[in-house]
């Protein structure tokens, strides 16, 4: 086969509305950056869930974001969002692809079978 694929997992827990938009932005913009500038073939979300932490993992295999002086408005929403949302994350990004790792507290899942 030819082309980009994306690969989600459709059985995501459901977010508290607040917090389902912060991710759907950065999200969308991760996807949208991934079209645009990595010329990636994959972009994958997964999740894992415990009792008090969501981890979602995202990861593309294109070309890694390039070294800039000031994050342009795409990065800078992406970063905004997820400091507003997450505990914690990562974004590690070289020629082999970008991958990030947000770490959510559960209090802002509505149906976690875990609470």
């Amino acid at each position: 086969l030819e082309g980009r694929f994306l690969d989600i997992d459709l059985s995501f827990p459901l977010l508290k509305d607040r917090e389902e938009v912060l991710l759907g932005e950065a999200l969308m913009e991760m996807a949208r950056n991934t079209v645009r500038h990595a010329n990636a073939k994959t972009f994958h979300i997964s999740y894992a869930i415990s009792e008090t932490e969501l981890t979602i993992f995202v990861r593309d295999d294109g070309a890694g974001i390039s070294p800039i002086s000031k994050p342009n408005l795409g990065i800078r929403i992406i970063d905004n969002n997820l400091k507003e949302l997450c505990t914690s994350y990562t974004c590690e990004s070289d020629s082999s692809g970008t991958r990030y790792s947000l770490h959510i507290d559960t209090g802002h899942v509505e149906n976690s079978p875990h609470i």
